[in-house]
């Protein structure tokens, strides 16, 4: 029902989807201008999705909104990453053999930082909320919490590597994290109800979800490709059948209750 954390985790998606989408492109053009234009504002976007991290996180543990002040901190710590890129600086210049890149090392750094921080700052606040919270919102925040660290400590070292070494295949590695993140977000999402989801979502989720992994089908290409892609979707059903059962006995149990309660 649009609430404010399923706004800002919507933010947060979008901007790494973007992200990934960049990513595609640079590794697949063959046109070096369009390579350079959508390589310059990747590392923009990278800070803007950790940031948008840290923001779900916060809304996630205090259940509303945060203050004004809290917002401009957020706004100004993207904008030394947002003045670089959209002013030409981002990339210093172009091995055309390659088709990759020079980042700017000061913005790299930069990066750097801000991943640390919020790497650091999920973590602290995790830990000194978990006390403070109900007891049955703890796991959820853990959950979260779990999964949002390990994917972007993943991500940040695996970028930060590619960035200094020049290797820019390292950080396809990050990715292979992507799968594990994604199904405790889910469970999150479902199991918990981080947004009071009910049966249409989760069913709705769970097939979008199938549909995803059994689209790889029409493109494997070897057969380690095959392998991957059936083992992941055989675990895509395994847990889409767990999470519409686990639903669909809650709602029955729910349903039960209130008519009881109406009684």
């Amino acid at each position: 029902k649009y609430s404010l954390l399923s706004k800002i985790f919507l933010f947060f998606t979008a901007s790494f989807s973007l992200w990934l989408i960049g990513d595609v492109i640079t590794w697949t053009s063959n046109n070096y201008n369009f390579i350079v234009a959508v390589w310059a504002p990747l590392d923009y976007i990278n800070v803007v999705f950790f940031l948008l991290a840290a923001y779900f996180f916060i809304a996630l543990v205090r259940e509303k909104d945060i203050v004004v002040w809290q917002k401009i901190i957020l706004m100004g710590l993207s904008t030394p990453a947002w003045w670089i890129a959209f002013s030409g600086g981002s990339i210093t210049g172009f091995n055309q053999p390659q088709c990759e890149a020079f980042n700017n090392q000061w913005l790299i750094n930069y990066k750097l930082v801000i991943e640390v921080l919020v790497i650091a700052f999920i973590t602290i606040y995790w830990f000194h909320s978990f006390l403070k919270v109900a007891k049955e919102k703890r796991k959820q925040i853990t959950v979260v919490a779990l999964g949002l660290v390990l994917f972007l400590m993943s991500f940040m070292s695996t970028e930060y590597i590619a960035g200094q070494t020049g290797i820019y295949e390292i950080n396809l590695y990050s990715l292979f994290v992507l799968p594990l993140f994604l199904i405790l977000i889910i469970f999150a999402i479902t199991n918990l109800r981080i947004f009071q989801m009910r049966t249409f979502g989760t069913q709705l989720l769970t097939y979008i979800l199938l549909i995803m992994v059994g689209s790889q089908f029409f493109f494997l290409e070897n057969g380690t490709d095959q392998i991957l892609t059936v083992l992941t979707f055989a675990i895509s059903v395994f847990l889409g059948v767990t999470l519409l059962r686990n639903v669909s006995q809650q709602e029955k149990a729910r349903l039960k209750i209130e008519k009881l309660a109406s009684d």
